[in-house]
């Protein structure tokens, strides 16, 4: 019965042994509760996860799983998850590698050329053709050549590459890593002889720098984790943005 139940109040959590926020169980240093909510508030609308997703994305992992009550999630490891973003961004912003088409790709929707000058294969040209394969379809390694020594135009604009390639930017968080795969995403997406393959080609590029231990590494189950895997994002104090104010 819903008028039964009690209200989780602050102070619950020291007088019930209960989790609360603050919660004096999970012990966190910002006092955060990191156990999932038994009911959800009743006047809970949403909220809202901005600096903790962009800066270490695969905190989300179990999502599915942990919260909602499905059977499994869709990834087990980083590779997975970059693999499956390889293929969105595939179909997103598809690569302009292998066409005619003088348009150029800045936003959603991208330029649909694929369908018609693409190989029956969807290969790729030189460069990217080490993920996509050969061109197979007749006439079109030939049009492809003829396309690359023609203008030698950049068909996908800076802007999407740099859309694309932030939300995977801290998939390494906490790994020695991190800042390697960075640095070689950012080498790629100033590179114009590649900016045509797309960013799905320079994620999938980046990811040969880092060890197959580090990509296949699976994910650890939110209730296996221990309170020093869990990262703190706190808000700055009052007194901090006092001091930062121009």
């Amino acid at each position: 019965n819903d008028s039964e139940k009690k209200e989780l109040t602050a102070g619950d959590s020291q007088d019930h042994g209960v989790h609360a926020v603050p919660c004096s169980i999970c012990k966190a240093s910002n006092g955060s509760c990191t156990v999932a909510p038994v009911t959800v508030p009743p006047n809970l609308i949403g909220c809202m996860l901005g600096r903790a997703a962009m800066d270490n994305p695969c905190m989300f992992w179990d999502v599915d799983r942990f919260f909602y009550g499905e059977v499994g999630n869709p990834c087990q490891n980083r590779r997975e998850v970059m693999i499956k973003y390889c293929e969105y961004l595939e179909r997103t912003y598809p690569r302009r590698c292998c066409d005619n088409d003088e348009r150029t790709t800045f936003c959603i929707p991208a330029p649909n050329v694929t369908k018609k000058l693409y190989g029956t294969n969807g290969g790729g040209c030189d460069i990217c053709k080490e993920f996509y394969g050969e061109l197979l379809c007749f006439g079109q390694k030939e049009l492809m050549q003829a396309v690359s020594t023609k203008s030698g135009k950049v068909k996908i604009s800076s802007r999407v590459i740099d859309r694309a390639l932030k939300p995977i930017y801290a998939i390494f968080f906490g790994l020695p890593m991190k800042k390697a795969f960075q640095r070689e995403c950012d080498r790629l997406s100033k590179e114009l002889d590649v900016r045509n393959c797309g960013p799905g080609y320079m994620i999938r590029k980046a990811m040969h720098i880092i060890p197959v231990t580090v990509l296949d590494a699976p994910f650890i189950r939110t209730e296996d984790l221990g309170i020093e895997d869990v990262p703190n994002h706190v808000a700055p104090t009052l007194h901090q943005l006092t001091k930062c104010q121009c």
